[in-house]
Order: structure tokens, then C-alpha cells, then sequence
């Protein structure tokens, strides 16, 4: 039923939001403002109550697994970092351990933290704190919350997790009794307790919630491990490494990480970005913005991760640069937000980011995005290399996207120009038509190399052709493809076969392939920029 519901006020939303985006006069923009208003807040109560059916119909599937829970509350306090920065509210976190494993269903108990956290904040005075401690007897772990704001009447905490009971306490509203019996409920598929009372020491309130340590009092089969889906994704990053070329301090064995730059200017979040991501990862964090995008810059990173807000330089700015530096415009950016609504994910996704995930983030989702993203930039690069990139070899290619469109136009008009010894990026873009910076920012983004490398890799790689099959000095070779000085294309050409011209003619000569049961010997890895 609920569904039902939801659906055609959807269609009334989506209408009115168009509408609300143009201007008309002072009275009908108010009036379409407020039918926006009230049916967005339609919508968020079918959520609520369908959340409700959720939590409940579906206790059986609730799955368990550990986490560290003082890990755990640091992440989730960031979320509210901006938010009690603009209330003017303190907020703190104090424990005696430094781990605490408890078993939970994350999801589910994001949400119970998330709606008490939310709602003492709310009702916490301008200049107030907001406090939580965690601590443990040994048999059970506790989460204290506590502020200085508004108390609560006697009578709204005789009833505060009843589910329709309609709000008469300051401060307090009729969704909140939702969240609040969504808590409850949570916390008893846990097998915890939670109790809010008001403080006796000053005027706010206090909330305690217990939860058992270990997971006996937890059935086996709703027991699960993070492992398995990690287990997934770092056999992705083997996989996926796995013939690559690999840097020259790394062993045949040993395939390289993929390194992430992880931007967030709270250092906790830092250390546990660090800690989640570098298993698999090589992880660089900054808690200064414009020190990470330096970074990215110098380094090109398979992938920048940045929290939205930011006091130096928020995290849409900060795409917006890497977007339009043609170093780092083909890198993939994931935002992390604390902020709620719509309007930010949007902006954040016209700006160019691939992603963006909210706080608290599920680990696992996290872990997904940074490992699809990546893998996503890879194949694609990956096609775009296993093109044949010699005349004799374009015809049969299938194209399929623009991408491929671009990539045949460079390498028809390089090989028509391959004996210029002139030929450039600024040259090439004039011949296909399109400016230097996005011809640049194309071309690294598809292959992974610089136009220049690319260039060369093609020029090199129509020497090797004629070096096998035609009788011709390497001198003469060198000049055809655009080589004027050929001891400069000795030099390139063993670099980049791990041969010398002479030796590779002497082997190969005389063939299309190398021949029957030899492999052709393999560019050396080369340093690159992405």
C-alpha cells in the first residue's frame, strides 16, 4: 500500500521541481515552493513508515558481522563535523580503548546513530556540547550520549518509542517518534537495550545504549565476515594486474597497487581511510586540500577520494581542478558527503566526479566504488592499447564508441605523418580538429600515456614492422619515421624493446611475427603518468 502511495507522489515531485526552477511572481513562486515543501516531506514520511515495515518484516534476514566500534564512532562523528560547526555546537568523543569489537548489522545500526545523534544535536543550545563515550564491563560494550539543550517532559519520555504518539515536548516532532521506535527496534534485533533520560546535572538529555560483546547470543547462519566480498575485490586487483607491466622496482610476482590519494581534513578520518583502503592500496591521505590535489597533480593516482566540505577548499572545487588540469582529467574522483539532500550529490556529478557516497559509508560500498572505478579506467585503457596501432591492421577494428572513433583518427592521421620529425600534439590536434588541451586530456585518459609517448610508441612500433620485413639500413628506418638523428632512435628504440635495432632486425627480419615459438620481445615498463 505504502508503495502505492509513494509512486504517484513522486510524480507530483517531479513536475513541481521543474516548475520551482523557473521564476515567475513573488506569490506563485512562494506557493510552488511550499507544494514542494510539504510533498517532499510526504515523501520522506512513505519512506519512514515503509523503513518501518522494513525493520520489522525483515528481522530474519539481519546479518551480523564484526567491527570495531570505537573505529566505527570516529567515522560516523565526521559526518556531523560540519554540521555542528554551523549550530555553533562542540562535539567530543572520549573512550579508555582503543578497540572494541562488537557484532553488528552496519547498515541497520548506522541508522540508530544516525537519528540519536541527529536529534540531541537538534535539541542542543547555540555554544552547547555534545559528548560520547564508549566504554565496556567486559560482558557488554556502552554508548553514552549526552548534551546540553533541551530536556524532555515527563510524560513524551513515559512514551518516546511509541510509534504514533503524537509530539508535545519542545523540540521534539512527530518523526521523530519514527526514527526513535526505528532505534528501539534495531537495537533489540541486537539483543542491546537503549534508555533516554533527562540529565540531572544540567538541563539536555543523556542516552545509553548496550550492546552484548561476542557473537553467541547471535545464530550462526546470520553470522557473516567482511572477508568474503573483500576476498572479491583484492582477487579483482590481482586479476586485473595480473600481465601488466609492472614498475621496475616491482617483481615478476609482485603486481603493482593501485595508489589512491584520500583527501578528508580531519586526520581520524585520514587514519581510517588509511587503515580500510592500504591492505590492497597504495594510500596517500592529506587533511590539507590543496596539498592533495599538488599531489595528484605530481603523482596521478589511479583514483582521488575527497570529502565534499572543506574549510580551504571544498571537494566540488577540487574536482572542478583536476577535471581541468589535462594531467589528472582522466583520473576518476570519489566524493564522500556529510551533507543531506540532493542538490550537492547533483552538483558534485555536473562537476565531473564518478561518484559520490554518504556518511556513514558502507565499507563494503566504498570499497566497490574505488575497486569499479578503477577497473572501469582500466579496461579502457586496456582496449584502447590491444588496437593495432600500424596502417596495415586498422581496417578490421569494430568500433563502438566516440572514444574509439578519436583513437582511429590519431592513429591514421599519426602513421600518414610518421616520417615528420615535427610532429606534435599541437600539430595532431589541428589535423583531427580539436583543441591541444582536449586532445591531451583524451589521449591520457584513454591510453594512460601522454600524447608524446603515444607518438612515440607508434613510431617505434612501425619501425619494428619495417625492421622485420623490409630491406632497409636502420638509418633509412629511422628517418621514415621520423627520426632525425638516428642515434637518438637507437637509444628510444632499446628502451623501449629492451633490444637494440640491430639485434631485433637480425632476429626478426624477414617475418610479419616474430617467429613460431619465440615471443616478441615485450616494451620495458615504461613510467607513466597515470
Amino acid at each position: 500500500m505504502l508503495h502505492e502511495l509513494r509512486t504517484p507522489v513522486t510524480m507530483i515531485l517531479t513536475p513541481l521541481q521543474k516548475l520551482t526552477a523557473n521564476r515567475y511572481d513573488e506569490d506563485t513562486d512562494s506557493e510552488l515552493q511550499s507544494m514542494q515543501k510539504n510533498a517532499v516531506k510526504v515523501v520522506s514520511l512513505l519512506d519512514k513508515s515503509m523503513n518501518v515495515d522494513r525493520i520489522v518484516d525483515d528481522g530474519n534476514d539481519i546479518k551480523f558481522r564484526e567491527i570495531n566500534f570505537i573505529k566505527y564512532l570516529y567515522n560516523l562523528l565526521s559526518i556531523f563535523r560540519y554540521q555542528s560547526r554551523m549550530a555553533n555546537v562542540e562535539m567530543s568523543f572520549h573512550s579508555d580503548q582503543d578497540s572494541l569489537p562488537i557484532w553488528v548489522d552496519r547498515t541497520r545500526f548506522d541508522e540508530v546513530l544516525m537519528n540519536l545523534i541527529s536529534l540531541v544535536l537538534k535539541n542542543t543550545y547555540s555554544g552547547g556540547t555534545v559528548d560520547l563515550d564508549a566504554t565496556s564491563d567486559g560482558k557488554y560494550a556502552y554508548i553514552n550520549i549526552k548534551n546540553t539543550g533541551n530536556s524532555f517532559s515527563d510524560d513524551y519520555l513515559a512514551h518516546l518509542f511509541d510509534l504514533y504518539r503524537r509530539a508535545d515536548s519542545a523540540g521534539a516532532s512527530s518523526e521523530n517518534n519514527v526514527e526513535l521506535f526505528l532505534c528501539k527496534e534495531i537495537v533489540n534485533q541486537h539483543k542491546g537495550t537503549i534508555k533516554i533520560v533527562n540529565r540531572q546535572d544540567c538541563e539536555g538529555v543523556r542516552i545509553t545504549i548496550q550492546m552484548p560483546l561476542g557473537n553467541s547470543h547471535i545464530p550462526k547462519h546470520r553470522l557473516t565476515s567482511r572477508a568474503n566480498l573483500l576476498d572479491e575485490t583484492w582477487n579483482f586487483v590481482n586479476s586485473e594486474n595480473k600481465g601488466e607491466e609492472e614498475n621496475d622496482d616491482a617483481t615478476e610476482n609482485s603486481p603493482r597497487k593501485y595508489s589512491i590519494v584520500a583527501i578528508d581534513e580531519y586526520p581520524d578520518i585520514c587514519r581510517y581511510l588509511q587503515t580500510l583502503l592500504s591492505p590492497n592500496f597504495n594510500v596517500t591521505t592529506f587533511t590539507s586540500p590543496n596539498e592533495g590535489l599538488q599531489a595528484a597533480i605530481t603523482d596521478t593516482p589511479d583514483l582521488v577520494i575527497a570529502e565534499v566540505m572543506m574549510s580551504d577548499m571544498d571537494g566540488i572545487t577540487l574536482v572542478k581542478l583536476l577535471k581541468s588540469n589535462s594531467n589528472t582529467a582522466h583520473i576518476p574522483v570519489l566524493l564522500l558527503t556529510a551533507l543531506p539532500g540532493e542538490e550537492v550529490r547533483v552538483q558534485g556529478l555536473l562537476t565531473g566526479a564518478d561518484a559520490i557516497i554518504s556518511k556513514p559509508f558502507n565499507e563494503e560500498e566504498l570499497i566497490l566504488n574505488c575497486k569499479n572505478l578503477i577497473k572501469s579506467r582500466s579496461r579502457l585503457a586496456s582496449h584502447i592499447k590491444e588496437m593495432q596501432i600500424t596502417k596495415d591492421n586498422l581496417h578490421p577494428i569494430e568500433l563502438q564508441s566516440n572514444n574509439d572513433l578519436l583513437m582511429q583518427k590519431v592513429i591514421e592521421t599519426i602513421n600518414e605523418r610518421i616520417s615528420d620529425p615535427e610532429l606534435n600534439v599541437e600539430i595532431l590536434a589541428d589535423a583531427i580538429g580539436i583543441s591541444r588541451v582536449h586532445l591531451h586530456r583524451k589521449i591520457k585518459e584513454i591510453t594512460g600515456s601522454s600524447p608524446g609517448k603515444y607518438i612515440r610508441s607508434i613510431r617505434l612500433n612501425q619501425a619494428a614492422q619495417l625492421l622485420r620485413g623490409e630491406k632497409k639500413n636502420i638509418s633509412q628506418i629511422s628517418y621514415s619515421v621520423g627520426y632525425s638523428n638516428p642515434s637518438v632512435f637507437s637509444t628510444a628504440f632499446r628502451q623501449f624493446f629492451g633490444m637494440s635495432a640491430k639485434d631485433y632486425q637480425k632476429r626478426y627480419s624477414g617475418s610479419e611475427e616474430p617467429e613460431s615459438g619465440r615471443q616478441q620481445p615485450q616494451p620495458k615498463p615504461q613510467q607513466s603518468n597515470s
